[in-house]
């Protein structure tokens, strides 16, 4: 039992009151593990639930166990999502049998007879369960962002709650890993399977899980991928995932992690009164230790094919995040690159010596790898960027470096940590500090520890620790031989009866406490305004928290005014001036803790700078000379060039660039489109890099919003703009904008071709335009029908029938009043399961859903989620714009919210019958034609195949 503050017993361990983050950490006496980090930036409570075991912990013979276990979690306990247990307890008991007899058995008859057994007992068990009732709770209680991931050494659940309902979540999470049950296996292994596709189309998953194989031979870091090989998810057993969940979620191998606004010793007496009394039985074998990975005598290549562009990784194997290599490794990662001054941004991608690169740490508990990665540019071969590659760590290894990128990195790092401050998410590093093995004061001397280093240090460590010791992977371009379909499955669709509930969830209703007054930001109090001049209008919010700058300029135009402006966007870190060669102008930036992106949208330009406040002069300086005296050269812009033609030619083997960029463009304006509307390959080549400094400098001399947050106030920012703002002071006249339509669909199909293994869709709607009387109706719409774990599309598509992974379906709100509503519903499916997902999708869209407790849920969880929801810092300039661009005066969240307070069925009834059932859609399918029944696909409408030229006009 926990004990009052002044008599903590001894597993307590209340840390540095310096400490930032507040924490203190905890052991109950059944070994549970308690992170606790109280903060009131806003009344929520992030979570994470951490189980010290992945798939390093899988068994040989039952690879993937930890992800499917963590999928089955979601599935209730002996009290969540059921009916009747102990009914129900005799037919899963069936059906972890005849799984096990599926693993014996080959022949494929038999395997059918056995599957349709499974599948009736599915149905039976089904009728006496409650099918996503734990999503349908956490809804209740107005959680968000609810999810959980696998790794090699940890199974994270995540999730962000309301503050006033930290007692009934606790209590929910107690029943659930005390008590958990594995039901609607057969549905949920197919939505796994479907996962295991999805990861089958990514070539950089594929590539990964090689160079793991490879770089780790004889331990589990090679030999379990996190999804398990495809024979164990073909032919799972429920009895090694439930002998792997008695293993090892266990309250000794579990942490409890909160960050937010909560009363500590509350907390600790409600966890103690619930998790506290859960005692397992002990374990009859000892747990299996550590194994060593072979060594690596020399260096390896390997090589896969796939559809997606061409790339080469080469990693290097160390010991874990306790050992002596983590510190140096993470000084050498961001030395090495760091997206802006780092030595392979600088001398390879700056110069255009590859066409992309970088290098990653991975840490885990037993070992390390640190990966060097690029793409070619064009006509370079992949073992030409693997060379320039290892070149980068050569250059550390002689000296050949620039030693100042040490403090840069440092004052990088701080940045980051200051910006950490002002969020929950602390929470991912107590649960990697618990899975890892590492105390939290490890954790915050981090930064001490890297400041220590010196260049000679980094050096000693790259000539003793990178040797010929490593493997290279390339992905080439083609066909993998390797990758074989699995035939559809007849699975019966489960019928979810949405009105019916536990005991379990009617108990804890009942204690709902309700919701809190909501705050939403007030204007005219946050934010202050004045001119600069005739064309520049400062906004000015005040930053409380860190001594950390905002400044972000506004323009009103964008593609629409120019197509040369992207390109300028994206040809700007490649400028330099008559003093500063480009990557001398990129690592003063770095040194000085700046950070500069620029971002070309559709309708507006928008240019960010961040860092310090007590560097802002030097940055608005900086940024001043870097305007007014950029320039580029022929050379460099020659091999820009080069590059962004590369760039187009593989984005046409991107399987997420063709569907979400060429094909839904295409399903949304049609051929007269954004995404199409490019310059022309002969007209690149015959402009100048003058042309495009030009394009960004006019920017500033244009009617523009500054915004600023930051410790200083208005006059003082005014007074510095008026010297250091980067314009000449000549206002210059608004180019027209070409309009874009976004057109109502016409019931059409159209499919691309591509080689993969499932096959993506989207169905693509053009509602209305901005109309704020529809916002209660569409936030209310998405949560209820389309997007989050408790709506009814992911219940129907992939909880009732396992047709797809990843299922989702949203109304999106327009950033101005002349574009549309859109309606956008996707799923990525096996091939021989699109007609019956087509299908399934179709139908929920054409009758209004059942008035049940899901509509209930769902406004209540809104209401929850939007009453401790807090618009702060700089979000309140962003709500203020984004209001202004629809014509609002206040926070169109505060019209949602109090809307929703008298929200009813029959407004939603009246909603769906006029704004989505009537509406003409759009598919947009992306998929192998080999696989695909495209005769199918012509009774949903007039097919139409695509191919990537003219989907992406070159």
């Amino acid at each position: 039992m926990f004990l009052k503050a002044d008599k903590r017993n001894s597993s307590d361990q209340i840390n540095s009151p310096e400490d930032p983050y507040n924490l203190t950490t905890h052991t109950l006496s059944n070994g549970l593990t308690l992170y606790l980090s109280c903060r009131n930036h806003k009344p929520r409570i992030e979570t994470r639930i951490v189980i010290k075991a992945g798939s390093a912990q899988d068994p040989e013979e039952s690879t993937g166990a930890a992800h499917i276990l963590e999928h089955l979690m979601f599935k209730g306990s002996e009290s969540i999502g059921t009916l009747r247990r102990s009914e129900e307890k005799v037919l899963l008991e069936k059906i972890s049998r005849a799984f096990e007899s599926l693993r014996e058995v080959e022949d494929e008859e038999e395997r059918k007879k056995l599957f349709q057994k499974i599948d009736a007992l599915n149905q039976k068990a089904s009728v006496l369960s409650l099918p996503g009732e734990y999503d349908r709770i956490l809804s209740h209680l107005g959680a968000r962002g609810v999810n959980a991931y696998t790794s090699v050494n940890e199974t994270v659940y995540k999730c962000d709650i309301p503050s006033i309902e930290l007692e009934r979540w606790i209590s929910l999470e107690s029943e659930r890993f005390s008590r958990p049950v594995i039901r609607s296996f057969l549905t949920e292994i197919e939505a796994i399977f479907e996962e295991f596709n999805q990861d089958l189309d990514d070539d950089f998953s594929r590539a990964r899980d090689l160079l793991l194989e490879k770089l780790f031979p004889g331990h589990e870091y090679g030999s379990h991928t996190i999804l398990g090989k495809k024979e164990h998810i073909k032919a799972p057993s429920i009895e090694k995932i439930e002998e792997f969940r008695n293993t090892w979620y266990r309250p000794e191998h579990m942490a409890l992690c909160l960050a937010g606004d909560f009363d500590r010793e509350e907390a600790l007496e409600l966890i103690d009164r619930t998790w506290g009394k859960w005692n397992p039985p002990s374990l009859e074998k000892p747990l299996p230790g550590p194994r060593n990975a072979k060594p690596l005598r020399r260096s390896e290549k390997h090589g896969i094919k796939g559809a997606d562009s061409e790339f080469t990784m080469t990693g290097f194997r160390f010991g874990g995040v306790r050992s002596e290599d983590y510190d140096p490794l993470c000084m050498l990662d961001l030395i090495l690159s760091n997206s802006q001054a780092g030595l392979i941004d600088l001398n390879l991608v700056q110069k255009q010596k590859i066409l992309d690169g970088g290098s990653s740490l991975s840490t885990a508990g037993d070992y390390s790898w640190f990966v060097l990665y690029g793409t070619p540019g064009p006509g370079q071969s992949l073992g030409s960027v693997h060379r320039l590659l290892l070149k980068q760590l050569d250059l550390i290894r002689k000296g050949e470096f620039d030693d100042r990128l040490l403090k840069g990195v440092i004052k990088f790092l701080e940045i980051e940590q200051t910006q950490d401050l002002e969020s929950n998410q602390i929470v991912d590093a107590f649960a990697d500090c618990f899975s890892e093995g590492i105390s939290w004061s490890e954790y915050l001397n981090r930064l001490d520890r890297l400041k220590n280093l010196t260049a000679e240090d980094l050096i000693a460590f790259v000539k003793d620790k990178f040797n010929e010791s490593y493997v290279r992977i390339d992905k080439k371009e083609g066909e993998d031989p390797a990758q074989e379909l699995v035939n559809k499955p007849e699975i019966t669709a489960l019928n979810i009866d949405y009105n019916k509930e536990s005991a379990f969830f009617a108990d804890l209703r009942s204690r709902n406490p309700g919701y809190r007054n909501p705050s939403f930001p007030d204007y005219n109090r946050d934010l202050e305004h004045c001119d600069l001049n005739r064309a520049v209008k400062i906004s000015r919010c005040a930053n409380k928290k860190n001594d950390l700058f905002e400044v972000t300029f506004i323009f009103p135009e964008g593609k629409s005014s120019s197509p040369w402006l992207p390109i300028a966007g994206d040809y700007f870190p490649y400028l330099g001036t008559d003093s500063l060669s480009p990557d001398a102008l990129q690592k003063e930036a770095f040194l000085l803790g700046i950070d500069l992106s620029i971002q070309v949208d559709l309708e507006r330009t928008v240019f960010s700078l961040y860092g310090k406040d007590e560097d802002l002069e030097k940055a608005l300086s900086f940024t001043q000379s870097l305007i007014r005296r950029g320039r580029g050269d022929r050379r460099s812009y020659r091999k820009y060039i080069q590059g962004l033609i590369k760039r187009r030619k593989d984005a046409k083997l991107s399987k997420k660039v063709l569907l979400f960029g060429g094909l839904y463009s295409w399903g949304l304006y049609g051929p007269d489109s954004p995404f199409r509307d490019i310059i022309a390959e002969k007209d690149l080549k015959s402009m100048d890099a003058d042309h495009l400094t030009h394009e960004i400098r006019r920017l500033f001399d244009l009617p523009h919003q500054l915004f600023y947050y930051g410790t200083r106030s208005l006059d003082e920012v005014r007074t510095l703009l008026i010297d250091l703002h980067p314009g000449t002071g000549n206002t210059l006249t608004l180019r027209p904008k070409k309009k874009y339509v976004e057109k109502e669909g016409d019931g059409n199909v159209f499919f691309t071709n591509h080689d993969m293994v499932q096959a993506e869709v989207f169905r693509l709607a053009a509602q209305s335009h901005f109309r704020s009387s529809h916002l209660a109706s569409i936030t209310l719409f998405n949560e209820f029908f389309g997007a989050g774990l408790n709506s009814l599309f992911f219940q129907e598509i992939r909880e009732a029938r396992g047709l797809a992974y990843t299922a989702y379906s949203s109304i999106s709100v327009p950033e101005s009043p002349q574009n549309r509503h859109i309606l956008s519903s996707y799923l990525g499916t096996q091939a021989d399961k699109l007609p019956e997902a087509l299908s399934e999708m179709e139908r929920l869209f054409q009758r209004v859903p059942a008035r049940d407790r899901l509509f209930e849920e769902a406004r209540t969880a809104l209401l929850k989620s939007q009453s401790s929801e807090r618009i702060a810092d700089a979000d309140i300039f962003w709500s203020w714009w984004e209001a202004q661009e629809l014509g609002l005066n206040q926070d169109y969240r505060q019209k949602i919210f109090h809307d929703l307070e008298s929200y009813s069925y029959t407004m939603m009834e009246e909603y769906f019958r006029n704004s989505v059932i009537p509406v003409k859609n759009n598919i947009l399918i992306l998929g192998n034609r080999d696989e695909l029944d495209l005769k199918s696909l012509e009774k949903r409408g007039p097919l139409y195949e695509l191919d990537p030229d003219e989907l992406f006009n070159y």
